[in-house]
């Protein structure tokens, strides 16, 4: 048994943003920034190497 996922929080647009242009910038596949429905949260999700999925939301 492993991880599954990971989950961080932003307090700010801005952060999410910039993180989102990093991945790209660095050519890691990712969502681009979404709207989580059910919490009415934006966020956006990328896996690393490990295939580990990372999911970054505005708090």
């Amino acid at each position: 048994m492993g991880l599954d996922h990971v989950v961080l929080g932003c307090e700010k647009r801005e952060e999410l943003v910039r993180v989102a242009a990093a991945l790209d910038e660095s050519n890691v596949e990712n969502t681009g920034i979404k709207i989580d429905e059910t919490l009415g949260k934006e966020y956006i999700a990328f896996k690393d190497p490990d295939r580990i999925s990372w999911e970054y939301y505005m708090v």
